[in-house]
């Protein structure tokens, strides 16, 4: 299962992981060992924050997990936004929609060729955007407004919590 998400801007390799090993209920001693490490080795670098970025990749695999990297542009007002995929603005019931202008939570593994991505508005509207797992298959891709209830359910559903 591949799931982006964001546990937080400020939050450590070291930090990520420790929530990763908690949202798979996946032990250090697990994970050591297929690494082919010392359990007492893992345990030292998740401490110091000291894993290499090809021990990162190798833990995210095992977690089953894929390590991106996310463009970052700079907006008008002065703050920095993360891309998740091409940008969508889409009317819904008279709400304009725009991902560009959005923070982006979470997206979804992909199911039966769509994933999903949920975003939240300035004013904490939620949207989700559904789309192929391959851009080409659609130019036309939905939008739908979600209720904060059913955002949180789904970043749940992924094992996390919003902020």
């Amino acid at each position: 299962m591949l799931i982006n998400i964001r546990f937080g801007e400020e939050m450590s390799v070291a930090d990520t992981i420790r929530k990763a090993l908690e949202a798979n209920c996946t032990s250090q001693k697990d994970v050591a060992e297929k690494m082919g490490i010392k359990k007492q080795s893992f345990w030292t670098k998740l401490k110091n924050g000291t894993f290499s970025a090809d021990e990162w990749v190798e833990i995210a695999r095992i977690l089953g997990y894929n390590i991106e990297m996310v463009a970052v542009s700079n907006h008008s007002d002065g703050n920095l936004k993360k891309e998740v995929s091409p940008s969508v603005q889409k009317m819904v019931s008279g709400y304009k929609f725009d991902t560009q202008k959005s923070t982006a939570l979470c997206r979804s593994s992909v199911i039966h060729g769509f994933y999903f991505e949920l975003f939240k508005t300035a004013d904490e509207r939620y949207f989700m955007v559904i789309r192929p797992e391959f851009e080409a298959i659609s130019k036309d891709i939905p939008v739908i407004e979600v209720d904060k209830q059913k955002a949180v359910e789904f970043i749940k559903e992924c094992g996390y919590s919003i902020e």
